[in-house]
């Protein structure tokens, strides 16, 4: 037995002192782990001193609320201004043509927000029918506005409708009591 431990020990000596093979590569391996740094940070502590509140007077509220006022958006009147001016530089537009066209401009406006107040009233909103109605009103005011305008205005004006120029979308903030139907 003695002789199976010698033999067993030279060999185990005679393997950690051969010499390595010298194209051998060691690499290290480096393991990087997060380390949260906490500040302790100091809260100011914050006085708060009593004071008197004195009641208010109580203020009668009408017994009929106003109409809403229907006002402009302003998104719309920037949309409207920036068509008129499309128009203005491209069509070469007189005063009276401008001002015809803000009257109709105004009056679809109008026209629209009916329909919205239409549509909230109802509570269903129905989009495709929306679409369209809102396209035959847009129709109507290009169809309204290209009468005052002489031959060539007229040309230069059905081309900017036909390549979509006039950035004229309508917005309409559907309320959350409304339902929606995508036909």
């Amino acid at each position: 037995m003695w002789i199976a431990w010698g033999a067993l020990s030279l060999g185990v000596v005679a393997v950690a002192l051969r010499p390595s093979p010298s194209g051998l590569v060691i690499r290290e391996r480096r393991v990087e782990v997060p380390v949260k740094v906490e500040v302790p940070v100091e809260v100011p502590r914050i006085v708060v001193e009593k004071e008197r509140i004195e009641p208010r007077t109580v203020v009668k509220e009408p017994a009929v609320a106003p109409p809403p006022v229907l006002a402009k958006r302003a998104d719309t009147a920037m949309a409207h201004e920036k068509m008129l001016f499309l128009f203005e530089r491209e069509c070469d537009l007189r005063a009276d043509q401008r001002r015809f066209m803000e009257n109709i401009l105004a009056l679809r406006e109008a026209e629209i927000a009916e329909c919205q107040k239409g549509i909230v009233a109802s509570g269903i909103f129905r989009v495709r029918e929306y679409e369209n109605q809102v396209k035959a009103m847009q129709n109507a005011s290009y169809q309204k506005m290209a009468e005052v305008l002489n031959e060539r205005q007229r040309e230069r004006f059905t081309e900017l409708v036909a390549e979509g120029r006039m950035g004229d979308a309508v917005v309409f903030e559907v309320p959350p009591t409304v339902v929606v139907l995508q036909d």
